[in-house]
């Protein structure tokens, strides 16, 4: 499966940090002609540090931010890196929070390791809303986070991408809230994309039994008519092993 995107989770589990060290060591060829961050994406799954903890959280960013470096020492044109999942987002403080995070990180490192080669100090963030309540109000989170951000850097965000979960809220609220709260967000954010001019790309976490959200390759069509809207959607598991 000629897949676009895969999400590196972590999210309270052992993410490889050598992850784009491997891929462009051992598929140098593959990569130089789809160059990562630009043909092909890998989209880090943060730590929600206000939920969990979050010991990955500084280690994930540097892999980011060493990755750049490594792309910029084998000539490509791409940082390969530049999207992040916050998961269970329940504000726009926390989504603002990240990002300066990130973006000092980016300067100290830059000052005290890599002087002479500075690293990008912005990420763009893809704020998962996991329970009916945030999925019912993401307009009203992401009108806040916009404010926020363009009075934080100065200037608008061309696009936004928002991740709806299906899969996890199934289990968690139950199968008819997951299903209801993602078609209002859908639905709810498209009237905000319009009331904006911002163009807002819905990502849905969903697994191949019906419960899950029902993608499959046998439902494939049937999903499409149930969530019109959707630009990305994650394929994953039917049940989930703990």
């Amino acid at each position: 499966m000629d897949t676009d995107e895969y999400m590196w989770d972590w999210e309270g589990k052992h993410a490889d940090a050598a992850v784009i060290d491997r891929l462009y060591s051992e598929h140098y060829e593959y990569f130089k002609g789809h160059q990562l961050g630009r043909d092909k994406f890998l989209t880090f799954r943060l730590p929600n540090i206000w939920e969990e903890k979050g010991y990955s959280l500084m280690q994930a960013m540097t892999t980011m931010l060493s990755a750049e470096d490594f792309a910029r020492d084998l000539s490509f044109e791409q940082r390969p890196l530049f999207e992040a999942i916050l998961p269970m987002a329940q504000t726009s403080e926390q989504l603002i929070e990240i990002e300066d995070k990130f973006s000092k990180l980016a300067h100290f490192k830059s000052d005290e390791f890599t002087s002479g080669s500075n690293n990008t100090d912005h990420i763009e963030m893809i704020p998962l809303f996991e329970g009916f309540k945030t999925q019912l109000h993401s307009p009203e989170i992401l009108k806040e986070y916009l404010q926020l951000y363009e009075q934080r850097t100065g200037q608008s965000l061309p696009y936004l991408r928002v991740f709806l979960a299906g899969s996890d809220s199934a289990l968690s609220n139950g199968f008819m809230n997951s299903i209801i709260g993602n078609k209002l967000a859908l639905t709810r954010l498209h009237e905000f994309s319009d009331q904006k001019d911002l163009p807002i790309f819905p990502i849905a976490g969903t697994g191949s039994t019906i419960f899950r959200g029902g993608l499959s390759p046998k439902w494939i069509k049937r999903y499409l008519q149930e969530f019109p809207g959707l630009k990305t959607a994650t394929v994953q598991s039917a049940f989930r092993y703990d």
